[in-house]
């Protein structure tokens, strides 16, 4: 099912509730459509190998006009390439990845495992070769980003966060035993990626490595549905050291369960390009910040 617009916020800490419901026993669905795997099929194919699984690098998308998610598909796959080379060289084994879509006509979720070529010559589709060392996931929030009103940040970082603990890959009960977790985020994709990594800290999950690529979470004059998804709101800072709130606060956070950050970002302007900026020094303290030129080249 696609993802709900969450309207409460939420800072560093977060509460659980207590919901008591009646449950009626439904039909186990494991393939949602054609050539479309639910989470549980999903986890079940991992399962026999999560001792095994080394590393897991998750990338996600940002702003979309269309609700298609596969604009990184080609970083996808040279990621992709390139642990699959590094795990046979090292452990003997392979690299999975994991295309997760959301099919817009239907509201269906799920990972496709039909490998094709687009239009463009570009792949699309899950390839889940060999016994797996290194997972490479590919998230998709396209339909929600260009949503015209808040809250859809934070459900998709939501969502992410359940994805990875729903497979599997990280458990927050015993947060030691986690894969190395790398994840890059691109544009809206950045506050996303925040969220999720913000729910991983209050586990005590750490995550290796974060990269942001032009992180866009603020409001661009000339620049669509940025003021209204308000990424901003959501991480930290919020306000300066001295507690004058920020006009616009940050969406985008490293927070202290990462060991590393780095965040690369254009400095020259063109039309109707969105920008990305840097995160405050004080919140990175192991950041590399390199300018990049285009935006939409990701």
């Amino acid at each position: 099912m696609s993802r709900k617009k969450r309207t409460t916020r939420r800072r560093k800490s977060f509460q659980t509730r207590n919901v008591r419901g009646r449950c009626e026993a439904l039909e186990e669905r494991r393939l949602l459509t054609t050539n479309l795997f639910s989470v549980d099929a999903m986890a079940d194919k991992l399962r026999p190998y999560l001792s095994s699984i080394e590393g897991l690098t998750v990338i996600t998308h940002g702003f979309q006009p269309t609700n298609t998610g596969d604009s990184l598909s080609s970083l996808s796959h040279a990621v992709y390439s390139r642990a699959d080379s590094h795990a046979a060289k090292h452990v003997g084994r392979d690299a999975w990845l994991l295309d997760y879509d959301i099919r817009s006509e239907s509201n269906l979720a799920g990972f496709d495992i039909d490998l094709s070529e687009n239009d463009d010559g570009k792949n699309n589709g899950s390839i889940l070769d060999g016994i797996p060392s290194e997972i490479i996931i590919q998230f998709d929030w396209a339909e929600e980003s260009n949503e015209l009103s808040s809250g859809w940040g934070e459900a998709a970082g939501d969502a992410l966060f359940s994805l990875i603990t729903g497979l599997g890959l990280v458990n927050p009960a015993e947060p030691s035993i986690a894969p190395a977790l790398h994840f890059i985020a691109h544009s809206f994709g950045s506050a996303v990626t925040s969220e999720a990594i913000e729910r991983l800290s209050f586990y005590d999950v750490p995550v290796d490595q974060v990269t942001l690529l032009d992180p866009h979470d603020f409001d661009e004059s000339g620049i669509p549905v940025d003021e209204d998804q308000r990424l901003f709101e959501l991480g930290q800072p919020q306000q300066t050291p001295d507690g004058t709130p920020l006009t616009e606060g940050y969406g985008a956070t490293v927070w202290d369960n990462v060991a590393f950050a780095d965040v690369y970002y254009q400095t020259r302007p063109i039309p109707f390009i969105p920008e990305g900026r840097p995160l405050p020094a004080h919140s990175i303290p192991t950041s590399t910040i390199i300018p990049m030129l285009v935006h939409c080249q990701f």
